[in-house]
This record gives structure tokens, C-alpha cells and sequence, in this order.
């Protein structure tokens, strides 16, 4: 009883400095439903060195969306979304998937190599995404690393099809 009032004492006094409780951060990206940037980068550090450790290879695969210039905000977001849902399909439930930036989404596959990862790029074929691969060894534990390789790769492919 002593403690709660106490409490309640201190509670008006912190109120007062402007001191607030923290919120949670926000680890969801609100069009797609998919981790954000950040959430999937700390999510797919441990995958990743989990792989690692278990001498499993890794992939990440890069998916950029393209989007028309003459399409609206809505249309971009709807085209986010089905990509989205095909990535959760043609995915397993261990894979980590985010949106990592504002028409691209990453997918890392931790027990994956380079064949099977093709896999999950044939099946996203029919939604003319581009996309960028990179492959990590046991060795490897550097997401930030992967995701630049597999963005360099996107950025090719872009190149070649224009």
C-alpha cells in the first residue's frame, strides 16, 4: 500500500518535466505489412549469424518494383502489396522478409544457396520485379554487406532492361 502511494506521489512530478513512457517502436511497414528497414535488418543479423554458425550458406534477394512515373501513389502501393503477399507465398515461415526501402523489398533466406533462391525469383517473375541476388557464406554475418550487393545486382538488371 506504502509503495503504490509512493507511486503516485512521484507519477503528477514526472508529468510535470515532461517525462513521458516510452512507445513502442514500430517494427511493421503500414502499406505492405512486412518489417520495416530497421526491423529487418536486426532480425536478419540473427538469422543470419544463426546460418553462420550452423556453417549454412544465405541469401538475400532483392526485389525493386518498378513503378511507372505516370502511375499514382495508390497504384505504387497496390503494386507493394501484391508483391508483398507473392514474397509471404512463395516463402517459407524461418525467411525474413522486409521493405527496405520506398518500391523495395528483401527476402533473406538463411539455409538458402544461390539454386534455390532462383526458386523464389521465378516464382516473383510474373510480376516484373527486378531483382538482385547475393550470397552470403558461413562466414558471412554482414546484412548491410548483402543488402549493397543485392542492390548493385538490381541496379544491373535495371540497366539492361531499359
Amino acid at each position: 500500500m506504502e509503495a503504490r502511494q509512493h507511486e503516485e506521489r512521484r507519477r503528477p512530478r514526472f508529468a510535470a518535466l515532461g517525462v513521458r513512457r516510452r512507445q513502442p517502436a514500430t517494427t511493421r511497414d503500414a502499406t505492405t505489412g512486412l518489417m520495416n528497414g530497421a526491423a529487418f535488418e536486426v532480425v536478419a543479423t540473427h538469422a543470419l549469424g544463426r546460418a553462420a554458425r550452423l556453417g549454412a550458406p544465405s541469401v538475400l534477394v532483392c526485389f525493386a518494383v518498378p513503378v511507372p512515373a505516370e502511375e499514382s501513389e495508390l497504384g505504387m502501393h497496390r503494386r507493394l502489396r501484391e508483391t508483398a503477399r507473392r514474397l509471404v507465398e512463395a516463402t517459407r515461415g524461418e525467411d525474413v522478409l522486409g521493405r527496405t526501402g520506398p518500391r523495395e523489398l528483401c527476402a533473406l533466406l538463411p539455409g538458402v544457396d544461390e539454386d534455390d533462391a532462383g526458386l523464389v525469383a521465378e516464382r516473383l517473375a510474373a510480376l516484373e520485379v527486378a531483382v538482385g541476388v547475393a550470397a552470403g557464406s558461413a562466414a558471412t554475418c554482414d546484412v548491410r554487406a548483402l543488402l549493397a550487393d543485392a542492390r548493385a545486382e538490381v541496379s544491373r538488371s535495371l540497366k539492361l532492361a531499359e
